[in-house]
């Protein structure tokens, strides 16, 4: 009671004076702490991981958090405190209580701080009777500064703020974090974020910071964002700024689980925080004397004109914003265009043209779009310019946009200049004489590990192979320190010369978007490749820039593995569904007939002609179509089973008939059981009982089926009640091991509801993901056995576990499967004291 009274008593207290009182101490502490920020940057700092190897710390976050803490606590002594590292005594919970609350994160996205990378802040959010009353975010090196009162609105460098109003998703700039928390089934969480999201929106970006990605959201920058798992610290000042901008935050509860920002109650747009001329941005001075193509003029004359041009462009494209241009779609609703392109190309190249007619000018122009498979980089004097890099930025008033011009000769790149206004940042390099931004040398961060390096990738606005891009960043995703997506070819380019990322690699990138970024990279002591590690060609549509050789090659061995892994899983499913189809005619057409059969291994390992048959008739129906595809068969019988060591390769795992014993005494309790694995995890499945006429059916995050009907497990979570498949096996084991089996099937037959068992493994698993069993576990079955079955009872929502509680491993011969994790757990216990390990399928 005596708590609940202070605290009431306090938020009475904070009268208006009191308030402007907060707004001047933040104003003054948060710009300390950026000062202290970017001293660190320049200092050199180190960092130590927390939870994981991506959740890093440093001393100064440490430094900033004591300096704000205690500097709040001199002037509000009575208040409270909730702090991401907690340094200080008074920030000692993440309970938010009534009483006047202060809640920091010293540094918001402290990985891309390590790098350099420009997108990390500072975030103070003040919470009275646990609401926010006022919210402070500050981008040190950028100079955003990001300020929320209730009931004033939110404000960005002073100037107030709203959200975009977009109200269609397939015009929205999304942002979307990538995370790396494994999901039962081996995923980077966020894959299925962007799987679901990327067909349905104009555009997605990765940045790294939640509080300045909900600051972004807050001025219009962009449309939505969606993180899984933010932690209270990370959104306090954030959502606060997005609600009074007009925005809305909700908090989906479906599969893709976090908190989703949407906006669509306001309108406006953000203005520039730079206008043209605010800064004078010098180009570095140059006295060479080299040859411009044919013409007497030499290089210094064509950089002069390429600068001025490029000056002039930067005013033009500041003056279209404040316009509010109209965009167009040149060939899809994210291949946008606008009319100041035509326009900054026009001015350019008559620029151009005036002092060098014999000169080639390739550009991005929508007319030419017909033309693009035509163009060439020849010898001659080449000028290759992109009027707007970033359009779809420039049309959400992300700030990431710029004129991009360079002058190539002999197929090499002489100079490039890169201008982007809306940070009032001009990048330039020519050949042998550095890289430079705002007449600062850069320099590459030289940084050659993948697991330290800091990746920038592009899903582009092409999304015909968007599933083969989502599957290069997922393997990258597990590898790197962390990616980003900017939404521009040459800006991406000029993060990696600038040290503040580490790499950057497209496919579907144009010669105009980056053909000045190429030796930007190279000046300031990158490597810029084909992603091969061939030299790069411009018109190839392929690129790769790294700090270092070593780091290229580290990351290019990766892009190679996974384009070795990249199939069309839509054409594997069409493929094995048919010939699974008339290999279960041949399976019916067998069954009506006395079967002969064979002994292998010992008198209850039988295999008939019909396993054989159907064996080969599948392997070889796959071969004609997947040659290069690696198959593991129990029978072996076609010459096309290639082992049972499981790769990242895309591997068919294949059961002829599940249940032998069962086929050979006319029980209808058999199968057909293919597996399609992928990255060593299930893509497809298919169970075929042509006795029964059930067609099971699975696919990776597309749910299972029975005859085309969903189906899903039954959700029991009680052993006492549930209905369990099990299997014994007696084949030539020694006494010992039988013994341990009888010894399970007993202990859960005292706990279970009821112990059930059909002789087939596969079998058991479709009978849990139909919801008819709760749950099933053996010893020493197969891979080929359970291959198709563990997807099945995954995408019905079920609960795929070694027996101990470990994680599954299909060659391990073990496997625990159950309707619910409690139900697991359970069934885990009771086994404790008599688990069984056999030798491995791949041993």
């Amino acid at each position: 009671m005596e708590h609940a009274f202070k605290a009431a008593a306090l938020q009475r207290s904070f009268s208006k004076a009191e308030r402007g009182q907060a707004c001047q101490l933040i104003s003054d502490l948060i710009h300390k702490s950026g000062e202290l920020m970017l001293k660190s940057l320049r200092d050199g700092l180190r960092f130590k991981t927390k939870s994981h190897p991506r959740d890093v710390v440093t001393t100064t976050d440490k430094a900033v958090e004591q300096l704000l803490i205690s500097g709040i606590s001199k002037v509000f002594p009575e208040h409270q405190f909730i702090a991401e590292e907690g340094t200080a005594g008074a920030a000692k919970s993440n309970v938010l209580s009534d009483a006047p609350t202060w809640i920091i994160d010293p540094i918001d996205g402290t990985m891309n701080f390590v790098h350099g990378f420009p997108h990390f802040c500072c975030s103070i959010a003040l919470y009275v009777q646990k609401q926010c009353e006022l919210a402070w975010i500050y981008n040190p090196m950028l100079r955003q500064s990001y300020v929320m009162q209730r009931g004033k609105g939110s404000y960005f460098n002073g100037q107030r703020v709203h959200v975009s109003g977009q109200e269609k998703l397939q015009h929205a700039l999304v942002y979307v974090e990538w995370s790396v928390r494994r999901t039962e089934a081996g995923d980077v969480a966020s894959t299925q974020a962007m799987h679901a999201l990327l067909p349905k929106v104009q555009g997605i970006r990765s940045l790294g910071s939640t509080a300045l990605n909900l600051a972004q959201l807050a001025s219009g920058m962009c449309d939505a964002y969606f993180h899984c798992g933010p932690h209270i610290w990370d959104f306090a000042a954030g959502v606060p700024l997005v609600l009074e901008a007009g925005g809305v935050v909700l908090d989906p509860c479906g599969a893709l689980r976090g908190f989703l920002l949407s906006c669509s109650r306001s309108s406006g747009k953000m203005t520039p925080p730079n206008k043209p001329g605010q800064k004078q941005t010098a180009k570095p001075g140059a006295t060479s004397q080299g040859q411009c193509g044919d013409s007497t003029a030499n290089m210094d004359d064509c950089f002069e004109l390429g600068f001025s041009s490029v000056r002039l462009a930067t005013a033009e494209l500041m003056k279209a914003l404040e316009l509010q241009p109209k965009f167009i779609s040149a060939s899809t609703r994210r291949d946008m265009y606008t009319e100041w392109h035509g326009r900054i190309e026009e001015m350019i190249k008559k620029r151009i043209s005036k002092v060098y007619p014999d000169h080639i000018i390739i550009v991005e122009n929508k007319a030419d779009y017909d033309k693009r498979s035509a163009l060439k980089l020849t010898a001659a004097p080449t000028w290759i310019l992109d009027p707007i890099d970033g359009t779809m930025n420039f049309a959400h008033g992300f700030p990431y946009t710029c004129v991009s011009l360079a002058f190539w000769q002999e197929k090499q790149p002489e100079f490039g200049i890169i201008w982007n206004p809306f940070l009032d940042q001009c990048y330039t390099a020519r050949r042998g004489y550095g890289a430079f931004m705002n007449v600062k040398p850069l320099n590459v961060s030289k940084r050659d590990q993948l697991s330290e390096a800091l990746i920038i990738h592009e899903l582009g606005t092409d999304l015909t192979f968007a599933d083969k891009k989502l599957k290069n960043i997922d393997q990258i995703a597990r590898k790197a320190h962390g990616l980003r997506s900017l939404g521009s070819t040459v800006l991406n380019m000029c993060m990696v010369a600038q040290g503040f990322a580490d790499a950057y690699y497209e496919f579907g990138c144009h010669a105009w978007d980056m053909a000045a970024g190429v030796l930007l990279v190279q000046e300031a002591g990158g490597v810029v490749v084909d992603p091969s590690l061939q030299p790069v060609d411009l018109m190839s549509r392929r690129m790769l820039c790294a700090s270092s050789p070593k780091l290229a090659q580290e990351l290019s061995a990766l892009l190679v593995k996974c384009k070795s892994t990249m199939v069309n899983v839509d054409q594997c499913a069409e493929q094995i569904c048919q010939l699974v189809d008339q290999a279960g005619k041949q399976l019916l057409e067998a069954s009506k007939e006395l079967r002969k059969f064979e002994t292998k291994a010992h008198s209850r390992d039988l295999v008939t002609t019909t396993d054989g048959a159907i064996e080969k008739q599948l392997m070889q129906g796959l071969q004609l179509k997947f040659p290069q595809h690696v198959y593991i068969g129990e029978e072996g019988t076609a010459g096309a089973a290639t082992g049972r060591k499981l790769s990242d390769a895309p591997t068919w795992i294949i059961d002829p008939i599940d249940g032998t014993i069962n086929f050979v005494h006319g029980f209808p309790y058999s199968c057909i059981s293919v597996g399609f694995w992928l990255n060593q995890q299930p893509e497809l499945a298919i169970c075929y009982n042509p006795l029964l006429q059930q067609r099971f059916t699975a696919r990776r995050n597309a749910g299972a089926y029975l005859n085309g009907q969903r189906i899903r497990v039954s959700g029991q979570t009680q052993l006492q009640r549930a209905l369990i498949m099990h299997e014994l096996q007696a084949a030539n084991f020694p006494r010992e091991l039988i013994d341990r089996q009888i010894c399970n099937a007993e202990q859960m037959m005292l706990k279970a509801h009821a112990l059930r068992t059909t002789g087939s493994a596969a079998m058991n698993l479709c009978l849990v993901a139909l919801g008819a069993a709760d749950g099933y576990f053996e010893f020493f079955p197969h891979a080929w056995d359970v291959a198709a079955g563990v997807l099945l009872v995954r995408e019905a929502g079920g609960v795929i576990i070694d027996p101990a509680g470990g994680d599954f491993d299909i060659m391990s011969r073990r496997l625990l499967a159950t309707a619910t994790p409690q139900l697991a757990h359970q069934m885990v216990q009771a086994l404790a004291n008599w688990q069984i390990y056999e030798q491995r399928d791949d041993v």
